[in-house]
């Protein structure tokens, strides 16, 4: 509470807020007013219903917003780490995907026909891995 209070440094900023379609304007109405009070404007936006509170169709249809962040969202989620998503490689973790064989040492015969499992990437102990 101090923080909205006294910050400067957040004067000026927008904050892009998104809720579920079962969202009631009551249940952030606090926070918005805090948020304001420290010079914070606050936008809400509906992923589901793709609907966007004050959003400026000039600037792009609000579904193609939501589409994109979608995507980005997604391609953060899985893609390869050193390109800066993907931390700790969760998303691959989670997919089962232990990571590209040609940065496993390449792909052995048995692997290929799954008879030996490839070594996750993440369990790996090398420098070119930050492990």
């Amino acid at each position: 509470r101090r923080l909205l209070m006294t910050s400067p440094s957040l004067n000026g900023l927008k904050l892009l807020c998104f809720v579920g379609d079962d969202y009631e304007d009551l249940e952030l109405w606090y926070p918005k007013l805090r948020m304001a009070e420290a010079g914070v404007s606050m936008t809400l936006a509906g992923l589901e219903a793709g609907r966007l509170s004050g959003w400026d169709a000039d600037v792009a249809d609000s579904a193609v917003f939501f589409a994109t962040i979608r995507m980005h969202t997604i391609l953060g989620f899985v893609l390869d780490p050193r390109h800066g998503g993907n931390r700790d490689y969760v998303g691959w973790q989670v997919m089962g995907y232990p990571g590209p064989p040609h940065q496993l040492g390449g792909a052995q015969a048995d692997q290929m026909i799954g008879k030996v499992p490839f070594e996750p990437i993440w369990k790996r102990r090398s420098p070119q891995h930050g492990h």
